[in-house]
């Protein structure tokens, strides 16, 4: 807590809002949104990679946070103040850090698949000011980035082998799909064993920045896995998908992708609570479909906007 307390004498009204428009580059939205852009556009391979080091990421991030039930730093401390907007990012427990390990994921595996250094200087600055971001705003303390850093690099330097050669093997892809389900079947078996805190002395806050967000976050990460298998399955062994086509098409594609992709994930909020209530089940149906949007149904499309334009105008 020293660290927080000495960097909360520095912020100014300008540094907040810097720091605040950082640590979304660690959102879940910001995140999606480069990889989907990575994904449609430019690199398939790294795409994948991308989004699997993220999701392996916020399981391992899930599980510790549940396993050491660290309460945020304001809650610990209350004499200790963070920045307020910051907050509304700040969900569930504090150790290790969500949105760290995040940025670790997508920019990291960024960094290690990409060859020009200078692109891998700026991905890696990209996740220290993320990291320093969380500290400053005061909504994580050195040890929860520090942690959410190490494991985060630990999975993309194991996830890389893995779409490193030019066509990964057969026993490897299912390897990898193995491994997600075992984790986050644990995940669940440990959430089950342990249990959601019923403690009534628990504030509303307490529980929006602890236990009441672990189950939901599970949820939300085994739809997001399963649409992710879903998605590379197709494309493996069923139809494969494209990335070029002219530049003005490749914008025209994320946009509207994007669009898409946001009215499933915001659009069936409603509906799916409706039929499954308050059971957190309707969060893991979402994410599937939301994924398997993004992965399996928008590429479909694909040889649509290859077609347009001519080879004259060159492609990305």
């Amino acid at each position: 807590m020293g660290l927080l307390y000495f960097l909360a004498d520095f912020r100014t009204a300008a540094g907040n809002a810097f720091f605040m428009a950082v640590t979304y580059l660690g959102d879940e939205a910001a995140a999606l949104a480069l990889m989907l852009v990575v994904f449609w556009c430019i690199d398939k391979k790294m795409g994948y990679y991308m989004i699997y080091g993220t999701v392996f990421g916020l399981l391992f991030n899930q599980l510790l946070k549940s396993l050491f039930a660290i309460p945020r730093p304001w809650i610990r401390d209350p004499a200790f103040q963070a920045v307020e907007e910051a907050k509304a990012t700040a969900g569930g427990y504090s150790f290790p850090s969500g949105h760290t390990a995040t940025a670790t994921a997508v920019y990291g595996s960024m960094a290690r698949y990409a060859k020009e250094k200078a692109f891998r200087v700026i991905c890696l600055a990209l996740i220290g000011i993320v990291a320093f971001s969380r500290m400053y705003l005061g909504v994580h303390t050195p040890a929860d980035v520090g942690v959410s850093l190490a494991v985060g690099t630990v999975l993309v330097l194991a996830l890389y082998p893995v779409f490193a050669r030019e066509e990964s093997g057969v026993r490897s892809f299912w390897t990898l799909q193995a491994v997600f389900l075992l984790c986050v079947a644990g995940l669940f078996v440990f959430l089950n064993i342990k249990g959601v805190p019923k403690d009534p002395s628990l504030t509303e806050e307490e529980l929006i920045h602890g236990a009441g967000a672990a189950v939901k976050t599970a949820w939300q990460i085994l739809g997001m896995g399963l649409g992710v298998m879903a998605s590379h399955c197709w494309d493996r062994f069923g139809k494969s998908f494209e990335t070029k086509a002219v530049w003005w098409a490749q914008v025209l594609k994320v946009v509207l992708g994007l669009l898409f992709v946001l009215l499933i994930k915001e659009g069936l909020k409603a509906p799916l609570s409706a039929v499954f209530g308050s059971h957190p089940g309707a969060t893991a149906v979402r994410y599937f479909l939301m994924t398997a949007a993004a992965g399996l149904v928008w590429p479909m499309t694909f040889g649509f906007f290859g077609r347009l334009g001519t080879k004259e105008e060159g492609s990305l």
